[in-house]
């Protein structure tokens, strides 16, 4: 998938972070919106350590 961007809405928590971490391990560039700031930020965190890329 790299070279792709992927929207996930919902990202941060449950299956939707789940597919956020699963398609930024294969390479995608993964964007993510939720209601929790501290749950986007700490998926942000997840996604860094699969080797996507947040800010």
């Amino acid at each position: 998938m790299a070279g792709q961007v992927v929207f996930v809405s919902g990202g941060g928590s449950g299956v939707n972070l789940a597919i956020a971490e699963t398609v930024a391990s294969l390479g995608a560039d993964v964007a993510i919106c939720g209601r929790t700031p501290e749950r986007l930020a700490a998926a942000a965190e997840t996604l860094r350590a699969h080797g996507g890329k947040a800010s």
